[in-house]
Protein backbone atom coordinates (compact mmCIF):
# COMPACT_ATOMS: atom_id res chain seq x y z
CA UNK A 1 0.00 0.00 0.00
CA UNK A 2 1.63 3.45 -0.99
CA UNK A 3 0.86 6.39 1.47
CA UNK A 4 1.58 9.67 0.15
CA UNK A 5 2.17 12.87 3.06
CA UNK A 6 1.19 16.35 2.35
CA UNK A 7 3.14 17.68 5.17
CA UNK A 8 2.00 15.64 8.41
CA UNK A 9 -1.25 14.27 6.74
CA UNK A 10 -1.88 11.34 4.76
CA UNK A 11 -3.02 10.12 1.74
CA UNK A 12 -3.97 6.64 0.87
CA UNK A 13 -5.21 4.44 -1.68
CA UNK A 14 -7.44 1.87 -0.65
CA UNK A 15 -9.24 -1.71 -2.29
CA UNK A 16 -12.71 -0.70 -2.37
CA UNK A 17 -14.35 -1.90 0.33
CA UNK A 18 -11.18 -1.42 2.57
CA UNK A 19 -11.13 0.97 5.66
CA UNK A 20 -8.31 2.49 7.41
CA UNK A 21 -6.89 5.25 10.12
CA UNK A 22 -10.08 6.43 10.26
CA UNK A 23 -10.89 6.38 6.45
CA UNK A 24 -14.26 4.78 6.07
CA UNK A 25 -14.59 1.70 2.99
CA UNK A 26 -15.96 3.01 -0.18
CA UNK A 27 -19.32 3.29 -0.45
CA UNK A 28 -20.55 0.67 -3.45
CA UNK A 29 -23.05 3.10 -3.69
CA UNK A 30 -20.69 6.16 -5.82
CA UNK A 31 -18.36 4.61 -8.79
CA UNK A 32 -14.43 4.80 -7.48
CA UNK A 33 -13.10 8.02 -8.34
CA UNK A 34 -10.23 6.53 -11.22
CA UNK A 35 -10.55 9.21 -13.18
CA UNK A 36 -7.62 12.00 -13.44
CA UNK A 37 -10.22 14.97 -12.91
CA UNK A 38 -11.92 13.14 -9.96
CA UNK A 39 -8.84 12.71 -8.11
CA UNK A 40 -7.45 15.97 -8.90
CA UNK A 41 -11.21 17.98 -7.53
CA UNK A 42 -10.94 15.30 -4.52
CA UNK A 43 -7.08 16.33 -3.68
CA UNK A 44 -7.38 20.13 -3.88
CA UNK A 45 -10.58 20.02 -1.23
CA UNK A 46 -8.25 18.04 1.07
CA UNK A 47 -5.61 20.58 0.82
CA UNK A 48 -8.13 23.56 1.72
CA UNK A 49 -9.75 21.47 4.51
CA UNK A 50 -8.70 20.37 8.21
CA UNK A 51 -9.00 16.59 7.71
CA UNK A 52 -6.24 14.78 8.39
CA UNK A 53 -6.54 12.45 5.67
CA UNK A 54 -7.57 11.48 2.27
CA UNK A 55 -8.68 8.02 1.28
CA UNK A 56 -8.78 7.02 -2.43
CA UNK A 57 -10.54 3.72 -2.91
CA UNK A 58 -11.59 0.98 -5.88
CA UNK A 59 -10.64 -2.11 -7.53
CA UNK A 60 -7.06 -0.95 -8.33
CA UNK A 61 -5.21 0.71 -5.54
CA UNK A 62 -1.87 1.14 -8.10
CA UNK A 63 -4.28 2.62 -10.97
CA UNK A 64 -5.61 5.10 -8.21
CA UNK A 65 -2.05 6.01 -7.17
CA UNK A 66 -0.24 6.12 -10.91
CA UNK A 67 -3.53 8.15 -11.95
CA UNK A 68 -2.58 10.41 -8.98
CA UNK A 69 0.93 10.68 -9.84
CA UNK A 70 0.05 11.95 -13.19
CA UNK A 71 -1.62 14.89 -11.83
CA UNK A 72 2.16 16.11 -10.45
CA UNK A 73 5.33 17.49 -11.49
CA UNK A 74 7.63 14.51 -10.41
CA UNK A 75 10.73 14.39 -8.78
CA UNK A 76 13.35 11.82 -7.04
CA UNK A 77 15.31 12.14 -4.35
CA UNK A 78 17.63 9.75 -2.22
CA UNK A 79 18.66 9.44 1.07
CA UNK A 80 20.23 7.40 3.98
CA UNK A 81 19.24 5.77 7.30
CA UNK A 82 22.67 5.62 8.77
CA UNK A 83 24.16 3.45 11.61
CA UNK A 84 27.85 3.57 13.14
CA UNK A 85 29.58 1.03 15.13
CA UNK A 86 27.79 2.35 18.15
CA UNK A 87 24.34 1.65 17.35
CA UNK A 88 23.85 5.28 16.69
CA UNK A 89 21.16 6.96 14.09
CA UNK A 90 22.27 9.87 12.07
CA UNK A 91 20.23 13.01 11.96
CA UNK A 92 19.99 16.33 10.61
CA UNK A 93 17.47 19.31 11.46
CA UNK A 94 16.68 21.15 9.09
CA UNK A 95 13.17 23.80 9.07
CA UNK A 96 12.91 23.15 12.93
CA UNK A 97 12.24 19.64 12.48
CA UNK A 98 14.47 16.57 12.35
CA UNK A 99 15.53 14.69 9.40
CA UNK A 100 17.59 12.05 7.87
CA UNK A 101 20.02 13.23 5.03
CA UNK A 102 18.70 13.28 1.63
CA UNK A 103 18.78 15.07 -1.61
CA UNK A 104 17.17 15.58 -5.11
CA UNK A 105 19.31 12.78 -7.33
CA UNK A 106 21.59 14.75 -10.05
CA UNK A 107 20.70 14.25 -13.87
CA UNK A 108 21.76 10.36 -14.81
CA UNK A 109 22.67 9.40 -10.89
CA UNK A 110 21.46 6.35 -9.57
CA UNK A 111 19.85 6.48 -6.23
CA UNK A 112 22.22 4.33 -4.15
CA UNK A 113 24.89 6.58 -5.63
CA UNK A 114 22.62 9.83 -4.85
CA UNK A 115 21.83 8.65 -1.33
CA UNK A 116 25.69 8.10 -0.66
CA UNK A 117 26.46 11.37 -1.66
CA UNK A 118 23.95 13.47 -0.49
CA UNK A 119 24.47 11.67 3.12
CA UNK A 120 28.52 12.84 3.19
CA UNK A 121 27.45 16.32 1.39
CA UNK A 122 25.39 17.59 4.23
CA UNK A 123 26.78 15.37 7.39
CA UNK A 124 30.54 15.06 6.24
CA UNK A 125 30.41 11.41 7.37
CA UNK A 126 32.24 9.06 4.71
CA UNK A 127 33.35 5.63 5.14
CA UNK A 128 29.84 4.68 4.00
CA UNK A 129 28.27 1.10 3.03
CA UNK A 130 24.89 0.33 1.46
CA UNK A 131 23.36 -2.43 3.45
CA UNK A 132 20.08 -2.76 1.96
CA UNK A 133 17.50 -0.83 0.17
CA UNK A 134 14.61 0.76 2.01
CA UNK A 135 10.85 1.54 1.39
CA UNK A 136 10.68 4.80 -0.38
CA UNK A 137 8.45 7.37 0.57
CA UNK A 138 6.22 10.05 -1.20
CA UNK A 139 5.00 13.75 -0.48
CA UNK A 140 3.51 16.40 -2.39
CA UNK A 141 4.11 19.82 -2.16
CA UNK A 142 3.48 23.47 -4.02
CA UNK A 143 6.53 24.49 -5.15
CA UNK A 144 6.22 28.57 -5.48
CA UNK A 145 5.61 29.61 -9.53
CA UNK A 146 6.07 25.81 -10.42
CA UNK A 147 2.80 23.97 -9.24
CA UNK A 148 2.71 20.81 -7.48
CA UNK A 149 4.87 18.58 -7.14
CA UNK A 150 5.23 14.67 -6.05
CA UNK A 151 9.03 13.73 -4.62
CA UNK A 152 9.32 10.12 -4.83
CA UNK A 153 12.60 9.42 -2.28
CA UNK A 154 14.81 6.48 -2.63
CA UNK A 155 16.17 5.09 0.96
CA UNK A 156 19.00 3.25 1.83
CA UNK A 157 19.98 1.74 4.88
CA UNK A 158 23.60 2.42 5.59
CA UNK A 159 26.93 1.66 7.57
CA UNK A 160 29.17 3.85 8.59
CA UNK A 161 32.51 2.87 9.95
CA UNK A 162 33.60 5.50 11.34
CA UNK A 163 31.79 7.92 14.39
CA UNK A 164 33.02 11.00 13.52
CA UNK A 165 31.38 14.06 14.64
CA UNK A 166 28.94 15.01 11.78
CA UNK A 167 29.27 18.81 10.32
CA UNK A 168 26.09 20.16 9.11
CA UNK A 169 26.06 21.53 5.90
CA UNK A 170 24.57 25.06 6.58
CA UNK A 171 24.01 26.23 2.97
CA UNK A 172 21.76 23.39 2.57
CA UNK A 173 19.73 25.00 5.46
CA UNK A 174 21.13 22.31 8.02
CA UNK A 175 21.81 24.37 10.97
CA UNK A 176 22.81 20.17 13.25
CA UNK A 177 23.88 17.22 12.48
CA UNK A 178 23.85 14.48 15.25
CA UNK A 179 24.41 10.88 16.07
CA UNK A 180 21.43 9.79 18.09
CA UNK A 181 21.26 6.14 19.96
CA UNK A 182 18.92 4.32 18.34
CA UNK A 183 16.78 3.29 21.60
CA UNK A 184 16.62 7.39 22.42
CA UNK A 185 14.81 8.44 19.69
CA UNK A 186 11.90 9.82 21.45
CA UNK A 187 12.88 13.79 20.54
CA UNK A 188 13.45 12.74 16.84
CA UNK A 189 9.97 10.85 16.34
CA UNK A 190 7.86 13.61 17.94
CA UNK A 191 9.56 16.32 15.98
CA UNK A 192 10.04 15.10 12.06
CA UNK A 193 7.98 14.92 9.20
CA UNK A 194 5.15 12.10 8.86
CA UNK A 195 7.35 10.85 6.10
CA UNK A 196 10.61 10.04 8.13
CA UNK A 197 8.49 8.79 11.46
CA UNK A 198 6.97 6.23 9.42
CA UNK A 199 10.29 5.23 7.75
CA UNK A 200 11.84 5.06 11.10
CA UNK A 201 8.98 3.61 13.33
CA UNK A 202 9.47 0.44 10.31
CA UNK A 203 12.83 0.14 11.17
CA UNK A 204 13.11 -0.03 14.89
CA UNK A 205 10.06 -2.49 14.82
CA UNK A 206 11.81 -4.68 12.06
CA UNK A 207 15.41 -4.34 14.44
CA UNK A 208 15.90 -7.37 16.48
CA UNK A 209 15.63 -7.50 20.31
Amino acid sequence: MVTVYLEQRKIHFLPAVTSHEGCPGHDPGQPPPAEKEVIWRRFLSFVDSASPSLCYHGPDPGLLFRNFASCFKPLEAAGGLVMNPAGQLLFIHRKNHWDLPKGVMEKKESPAGAALREVEEETGIGELRIIEPLRPTFHVYQESGQGWVLKKTHWYLMHSAGTAKPCPQSEEGISRAEWKAADRLEEGLNNTWASVRGLLEDFLNSAPG
